[in-house]
């Protein structure tokens, strides 16, 4: 059975082109972050530590439980991140992982940061030393674009087992062309430890209809070249346009989030498929609770979160 790819390094860049899903985790298309923060001043504000709860399972029997805490104090320029992760995968013992990652951002000249992510994982077959550089820039009051490259380890088991990784080149670009309007482009490539390649670019277009209600519409092609056989999964001449409204509403003391993603049209080098996904999020105080489904042909995943805040 071929297994999705599962890459520890989901949440560490600020560009979503950069993130891969975790075990069940969606794939879903996003447009480019906002500016990343930079250091602030040097009025005191109060630690913040975030605390998130996950738990995935998907149709090829991967399933992944794990704990992140994150240190978000973002006026600082060097902070930490540390996930504890326990894999499971059909017909295979699960695995353990540890991981801390730092990350120090720099703010330069002409409204543009650097910003540097390294660390240290550890599971119960291999070590890894992850990496990541990206520089992005306001090129006007309106437009922003990111540059980044690093790399990542595959958190399937055998790819654990077989100690492959791979490297990623990512641009992404983000114009504001009105109010509560943003046009998104964003081009990956990663290079695969087996000589394996992948590619994927995404134009998106997002409007903010009201207070409550946006719309996006996002084009997607994602390919990949085998030059040995994988033991992991990732999408072959796959093109997709859909469309995802997200509303949201008040509920109780706080706010519940709800978007649909749906593919009007899809396809891959087999033929047409089905691709839809769904995210519901509730948030209220300092509690964050979310879930996410994606089907995508005959595949499909669950994730479950719960974060939480915690100021110090």
């Amino acid at each position: 059975m071929q297994l999705r790819l599962c890459l520890f390094f989901l949440s560490l860049c600020l560009l979503p082109s950069l993130s891969a899903s975790a075990a069940g985790a969606p794939r879903a298309v996003q447009p480019p972050a906002t500016t990343p923060s930079t250091p602030a001043s040097s009025t005191t504000t109060p630690s913040e530590t975030n605390f998130t709860f996950q738990y995935s399972n998907d149709s090829d029997g991967v399933t992944s439980r794990g704990m992140k805490m994150t240190d978000a104090n973002t006026g600082r320029p060097l902070t930490y991140t540390f996930y504890y992760t326990r894999l499971g995968q059909k017909f295979q013992p699960d695995i353990t992982e540890k991981t801390l990652v730092f990350k120090w951002v720099r703010p330069l000249a002409k409204e543009a940061n650097l910003t540097v992510w390294g660390g240290y994982l550890k599971n119960d077959l291999r070590s890894f030393v992850p990496g990541a550089v990206m520089y992005d820039k306001s090129v006007s009051d309106t437009q922003h674009v990111w540059l980044s490259a690093g790399r990542e380890s595959i958190g399937t088991i055998p790819a654990n087992r077989q100690g492959l990784f791979r490297r990623s080149v990512s641009s992404a670009y983000q114009w504001k062309t009105a109010p509560g309007a943003y046009l998104s482009v964003n081009a990956d490539h990663w290079f695969y430890s087996d000589q394996n390649r992948e590619q994927q670019y995404q134009l998106s277009y997002k409007k903010q209809l009201s207070s409550r209600f946006d719309l996006s519409a996002v084009y997607s092609y994602h390919d990949a070249k085998f030059e040995s056989p994988g033991i992991y999964w990732v999408p072959q001449q796959e093109q997709t346009f859909s469309i995802a409204p997200r509303y949201s509403m008040p509920l109780g003391d706080g706010t519940l989030s709800l978007t649909l993603q749906k593919a009007l049209w899809a396809k891959n080098k087999d033929g047409s498929l089905t691709h839809h996904e769904v995210d519901i999020n509730y948030h209220s105080g300092h509690f964050t609770t979310g879930f996410h489904f994606l089907r995508d042909g005959d595949y499909n995943s669950r994730n479950y979160t719960l974060d939480y805040r915690l100021f110090l």
